[in-house]
C-alpha cells in the first residue's frame, strides 16, 4: 500500500465513519412504537392545532383526530392570522363537532415572540385536558396515533414525547430535497444513546407532533422558553433536559404523517428559516458546510478523477461507495427510492446553497419571511 493509498484511506474514515456508524444504529433501533391494544381512557388529551394559511390542509387534520375516539376531550384551533379562507374552515368544523372542536381566540403577536410560538402558548393556557398534544395542521393522525402517545408517555418518565413523522413526497422537488433532512437529522442525531443518556444536546423533537404532560408543560413554561425561536420544537427537547425533565423522540411513521413543503419556493422558505437557528453558531455553521461539501462533493470529485485519469483501482471505487453508504443506509430506514441516491449531489449543493441563504437572512439581512409573515430582527 502506497502513501496516497494511506492518505484516501485515513480521509475515508474521517468522513464517513462516523456517519455511518450513527445511520446504522438509527437502522436497527429507531424503530416505530406498536402500541395497539384497545386504549379505554376518556377524555385525557387536548389536541392542539396552530393553524396559519391552511385551507388545504385543516379540515382532514381535523378529521383524522376526530377519528381517534374518546381519549380526546377537545380540539383547540388557534387562527395566526391567516390570509386564507382558514378562519371560514375552523368555523364551519367548530359547528360540525360542536362540543369538540373549538377556537381559541384570536390576539395580536406580542413583540419578541414568533407566530407559531404564540400560537401554542394560546393553546396550551386554554387547554383542560391532563395531557396536550401540539399537531400541525398539515399533519394526518393514523389509527389510535393518540392513543399510542398517550401509552408511551405514562408509561415512562418522559414528560416529552415527539413522533417523528412520515413525510410525504409527491412532486418531484419534494423527492430531491426532502430526503436531505432525515439524511442530515440520523447521521448525527444518536438515538439509542439519546434514549439512555438526559444530555441537554441530546435532544431532538419534531413540531409537527409534540406530546406533554400539562402540568410539567406549564411549570417549566412551555412554549415561553423558546417564543423567539424559530427551531422551537429541539430547542424545547434540550430546554426539557436542562430542566432534569426526560424528553424522548420516538419513530412516527405508524403515528402520523406530514407533507411539510409543497415546491421549491415553500421548501427553501422553510428551510431558510430553520437551519443556521438548528446550528446556533457560526463555527457550527462553517464546519457543517464544509464537512458536507468536502464529504459529499469535493472528495468524491477527486476520486472519481483518479479514476478518469487511468489510475484505477479497487480502493477508489471502494471510496465512493463509503460516501454513498450513509446515503444508502437512510434510503433503507426511510424507504426513498433509488432516484434519490443517483441525485444525492445535487441534493447536498442545493442543501448548501439553501444553508447560506439562512445564514445571509439571520445574520446580515436579519429577517426572515415565513406564511406571508416577515419577522425583523435587530440590526
Amino acid at each position: 500500500m502506497n502513501n496516497l493509498e494511506i492518505i484516501i484511506i485515513t480521509i475515508s474514515c474521517i468522513l464517513y465513519l462516523i456517519p455511518t456508524i450513527v445511520a446504522s444504529l438509527n437502522l436497527f433501533f429507531f424503530n416505530s412504537n406498536n402500541h395497539n391494544q384497545t386504549n379505554n381512557q376518556k377524555n385525557k388529551v387536548s389536541v392542539l392545532i396552530p393553524a396559519r394559511n391552511e385551507e388545504k390542509n385543516i379540515e382532514k387534520c381535523v378529521n383524522s383526530i376526530i377519528e381517534q375516539g374518546e381519549i380526546v376531550e377537545e380540539i383547540l384551533v388557534y387562527n395566526d392570522h391567516s390570509t386564507d379562507k382558514t378562519e371560514k374552515i375552523i368555523k364551519s368544523l367548530v359547528k360540525k363537532y360542536k362540543n369538540i372542536v373549538k377556537q381559541t381566540e384570536t390576539k395580536n403577536l406580542p413583540e419578541g415572540w414568533l407566530g407559531k410560538n404564540y400560537a401554542c402558548h394560546r393553546l396550551a393556557i386554554s387547554s383542560k385536558s391532563e395531557y396536550i398534544l401540539f399537531v400541525d395542521a398539515d399533519t394526518t393522525l393514523k389509527n389510535k396515533a393518540i392513543s399510542n402517545l398517550y401509552k408511551i408517555c405514562t408509561k415512562s418518565d418522559n414528560s416529552m414525547i415527539s413522533a417523528w413523522p412520515k413525510i410525504v413526497m409527491k412532486t418531484k422537488i419534494e423527492k430531491l430535497l426532502m430526503p436531505i433532512l432525515n439524511l442530515i437529522v440520523f447521521t448525527i442525531f444518536p438515538y439509542i444513546i439519546s434514549t439512555k443518556i438526559n444530555l441537554p444536546n441530546l435532544g431532538l423533537a419534531h413540531g409537527a407532533c409534540i406530546f406533554f404532560n400539562k402540568k410539567t408543560y406549564l411549570k417549566l413554561g412551555g412554549h415561553k422558553l423558546v417564543k423567539n425561536n424559530f427551531f422551537e420544537d429541539t430547542s424545547l427537547a434540550k430546554k426539557w433536559r436542562t430542566f432534569g425533565e426526560k424528553s424522548k423522540i420516538i419513530n412516527g411513521e405508524n403515528i402520523i404523517t406530514v407533507r411539510m413543503y409543497e415546491s421549491f419556493n415553500e421548501i427553501t422558505e422553510g428551510f431558510t428559516k430553520n437551519f443556521y437557528p438548528a446550528l446556533g453558531s457560526v463555527i457550527r455553521f462553517f464546519i457543517f458546510q464544509v464537512y458536507f461539501f468536502v464529504a459529499y462533493i469535493l472528495f468524491p470529485i477527486l476520486i472519481l478523477v483518479f479514476v478518469f485519469q487511468s489510475k484505477v483501482d479497487i480502493l477508489f471505487f471502494i471510496v465512493i461507495f463509503l460516501s454513498y453508504l450513509p446515503r444508502i443506509i437512510i434510503n433503507l430506514k426511510f424507504r426513498y427510492g433509488i432516484t434519490s441516491l443517483v441525485v444525492n449531489p445535487l441534493s447536498i449543493i442545493i442543501m448548501l446553497y439553501i444553508g447560506f441563504r439562512s445564514y445571509y437572512h439571520s445574520l446580515i439581512k436579519k429577517n426572515i419571511t415565513w406564511k406571508k409573515r416577515i419577522y425583523n430582527f435587530e440590526k
